[in-house]
């Protein structure tokens, strides 16, 4: 089916589904119908108490023709924007009015992951971010375990010409790049910040809040907004159940969420093709029922693993002979180091995909958490990878020598070109812009 607007479809679907609960609780409890009149302690009336419904939506283009659908099986098909939706339902006394609700009675707090700074004035911006900074043309981010490092990226859409200002423990560095270079140590703690912020089980700051009608002025507005009407038409098709009893079945919402991936270009926008694609950024909606329905929208990028079946899988690849002794060659590290340094780095590394070929994807890992030469140490490594996460659990594959940057003693000294920082600064840029957009929902 044809749409040009992803997710339209979705109320309908969702309610269609909403409205065979209560059928499937009625059958549940027809089943038992030779118990129900037994003697006592034999008796018994079995009831459907809970219920959850979960929708994968994939939004996709094949040629130059965009397709919506649920995805019942394998596509070759370019899925730019993918959904979760779930719903949880719970049986509710038969009494209990359910009242009609409309899509601007549901307020909506939009939140950023809490190392983001966006509360700060024109005079902490003139402070901490580099010359011409302000507060709308800047990115700053709070690092460290106390969010007291303060990495600001100036007009992060400009690529080279990003201007970045880093102040460990709020004393300001020098202006970068300079000469062409950027210092590595904002980059690897903002590796480690976002590592624990995941951790952490993604601990937000609460930046805007919005009632009222919600508006629909961009793509990603949009399929809120649908999100929303998701919820609202199925939680007012929940009306009072006419059969006798003990076949009258009532429930109401207990939960709703949604998770979007989106795939994004170098620009922040949605990719159109394979090719374009250059990193990913996940936005999560939980809403809260109750008196007053909230909806919480955060921003996640889901291309950084820290654990997981995924994780474990590009570590088997690194722990295997072709895997440690290719880092050994490319950092010019003994093997019996090397070996040792991925046991003890496992538990507290990350890694995340720079981009997309047409059989393999760039990753970068930094590990930490081993030493070499007798010291703490942190390897950088990137190299081109063949994951397979579709047939069963996920396996990953070297498919080239990788490039290795071995840091030993003191970060700050160590510097990269424009390459090595890349990819931090489209994520700077790619959070930058879907805040901006998310902050006017």
């Amino acid at each position: 089916m044809s749409t040009r607007t992803p997710l339209v479809k979705l109320p309908e679907q969702l309610k269609a589904l909403t409205d065979k609960i209560p059928v499937a609780g009625r059958l549940v409890t027809a089943l038992s119908v030779d118990r129900w009149t037994l003697p006592p302690g034999r008796a018994e009336v079995n009831y459907l108490n809970a219920a959850r419904i979960g929708l994968r939506l994939f939004f996709a283009k094949t040629g130059s023709t965009t397709v919506f659908f649920i995805f019942r099986k394998k596509s070759e098909t370019w899925v730019m924007l993918e959904a979760l939706v779930t719903l949880e339902l719970h049986s509710a006394p038969v009494s209990e009015p359910t009242p009609v609700l409309s899509v601007e009675e549901i307020t909506r707090l939009v939140t950023i992951p809490a190392f983001m700074w966006v509360d700060l004035t024109e005079a902490d911006a003139a402070k901490f971010g580099p010359p011409g900074a302000t507060p709308l043309n800047t990115v700053f981010f709070r690092l460290g375990a106390e969010g007291k490092d303060v990495f600001a990226v100036k007009s992060p859409e400009t690529g080279k010409k990003a201007t970045l200002l880093y102040s460990p423990g709020g004393v300001p560095g020098e202006v970068e790049p300079k000469g062409g270079k950027y210092s590595l140590r904002p980059f690897l703690e903002m590796v480690r910040t976002l590592r624990d912020w995941i951790a952490q089980e993604k601990p937000a700051f609460e930046t805007y809040k919005g009632v009222g009608l919600p508006t629909e002025d961009t793509p990603v507005h949009e399929i809120l907004t649908r999100l929303l009407q998701a919820y609202v038409v199925s939680h007012n098709s929940l009306k009072p159940d006419a059969a006798p009893p003990p076949l009258r079945q009532s429930y109401r919402i207990a939960g709703y969420g949604a998770t979007l991936k989106m795939r994004l270009k170098a620009d922040g926008t949605l990719a159109q093709k394979k090719e374009e694609e250059q990193f990913q950024l996940a936005v999560e909606m939980k809403l809260t029922t109750g008196e007053t329905p909230t909806a919480s929208v955060t921003l996640a990028p889901p291309d950084f693993l820290i654990a997981g079946p995924l994780y474990d899988a590009f570590f088997s690849e690194l722990e295997a002979p072709a895997g440690y002794e290719a880092i050994a060659r490319a950092g010019n590290i003994p093997v019996s180091e090397v070996r040792k340094f991925l046991a003890a780095a496992r538990p507290g590394s990350a890694i995340f995909r720079v981009s997309r070929g047409s059989d393999s994807d760039t990753d970068i890992l930094v590990l930490t958490g081993g030493t070499l030469s007798g010291g703490p140490a942190t390897l950088i490594v990137e190299a081109e990878f063949a994951v397979n996460v579709k047939d069963g659990p996920p396996t990953v594959r070297l498919k080239n020598r990788p490039r290795v940057t071995k840091l030993e003693g003191d970060a700050a000294s160590f510097k990269t070109d424009y390459d090595g920082a890349e990819y931090f600064l489209r994520l700077a840029r790619g959070m930058w812009l879907w805040v901006q957009t998310l902050g006017r929902w």
